[in-house]
């Protein structure tokens, strides 16, 4: 398992519970394919470039999960019509979660799970 965490605590959290995290800003890191899964829970704040980042660490045949806003595919920003036309070009699937996903996390924000398989000939 690699982890990714730019907030140090969070990593010094991660190493009391045995992991060896990489702290480090996600987007600074060189992608490397090779991975079979990457599960993610990136900052809504700027979710659309660490999505598309780590779908280039996932190899063929592998799988993307991330929880995402719930607004991700339905925003009107430039930005925004991009992904959602390269999500339609990955072929990925949009899963809405409940309500109160998040409440033990403090939040009631609206998330979603986007799931995509990458498959060789869709690059």
């Amino acid at each position: 398992i690699t982890c990714i965490e730019k907030n140090r605590m969070h990593c010094e959290f991660m190493k009391n519970k045995g992991y060896m995290p990489i702290c480090a800003d996600f987007l600074d890191i060189e992608p490397d394919p090779s991975y079979d899964a990457v599960f993610m829970n990136p900052p809504f704040t700027d979710e659309v470039d660490h999505i598309r980042h780590a779908y280039e660490f996932v190899k063929d045949g592998g799988y993307l999960i991330s929880v995402a806003s719930g607004n991700i595919l339905e925003n009107s920003n430039k930005k925004t019509q991009e992904f959602k036309k390269w999500f339609k070009e990955k072929e990925g699937y949009c899963y809405k979660l409940p309500p109160e996903s998040f409440k033990e996390a403090g939040t009631n924000v609206s998330t979603v799970l986007l799931l995509f398989e990458k498959d060789e000939y869709q690059d």
